[in-house]
């Protein structure tokens, strides 16, 4: 199911009896996947166990099935599958606060794509919100928190997005705006519509982008969504003393 931040999300429904839980005991495709009886996480200290509505469905957990992030996220085989996941507390661990059995929560932990799994980092879903919605929140917003922190911009100043119209790309947006950040994003023709509609300074990709970016003002941080090393282009062809960051993301 298609999320307004353009992540997907995955409806897990219970079953009677034991936990099922898509695992995958080698690396490979989508058909690597199977659909499996396992035992139920447990919360430990300062975590909280959900029973799992919906599942996030991010780029990166293809990635890590096929074995291609192994340095980032090392594998033990079998292994679960999914990091993002939306549903309801059902177990407290130690220490947590803030949070009881009962409540509707979304957040990041571990082998998400389950009826239950144990989370490391969650919010209240507000109300109004699916399910699905908010399990296609977590990863992107947590990612696009931390670039916006690792550009180092701050009010005042202008960040430039390539890649602007994707989840993350969507949430730096957003974030950046209500932080007093100027966005110019850049995105397809048909995504320009909805990079204005987020409040970016919206331009298109293509033959003469520089050009056109340039245009808009003067950028004091760059970040590659993309992961194309389109921006270095604007970097090098600007002459200006070079006070500006450039920071890549793949997504």
């Amino acid at each position: 199911m298609a999320n307004n931040n353009g992540s997907k999300a995955l409806t897990v429904s219970a079953t009677v009896g034991g936990m099922k839980k898509v695992s995958f005991a080698e690396f490979g495709g989508p058909d690597v996947l199977r659909l499996v009886d396992a035992d139920e996480p447990h919360a430990g200290p300062g975590r909280i166990r959900v029973a799992v509505r919906a599942a996030g469905v991010n780029p990166v957990d293809w990635r890590i099935r096929e074995g291609q992030v192994l340095g980032a996220h090392p594998v033990e085989l079998p292994s679960g599958v999914g990091l993002d996941a939306a549903g309801v507390v059902d177990e407290v661990g130690e220490g947590v606060e803030g949070v009881e059995v009962g409540d509707r929560v979304f957040g990041e932990g571990a082998d998400t794509y389950a009826e239950h799994a144990v989370l490391w980092a969650w919010a209240r879903m507000p109300e109004g919100l699916s399910f699905e919605e908010a399990a296609g929140y977590p990863s992107v917003v947590e990612t696009a928190l931390r670039v916006i922190r690792e550009c180092g911009v701050r009010s005042g100043q202008t960040l430039l997005v390539s890649g602007a119209s994707g989840g993350v790309g969507s949430a730096v947006l957003q974030i950046a705006r209500d932080r007093g950040i100027t966005v110019i994003g850049t995105g397809g023709a048909a995504n320009q519509d909805y990079l204005r509609g987020l409040g970016a300074l919206a331009t298109t990709y293509g033959d003469g982008w520089v050009e056109r970016v340039r245009g808009l003002g003067r950028v004091d941080a760059a970040l590659d969504l993309a992961g194309s090393g389109v921006i270095r282009e604007l970097v090098e062809h600007d002459r200006r003393p070079a006070e500006g960051r450039l920071h890549r993301r793949s997504r």
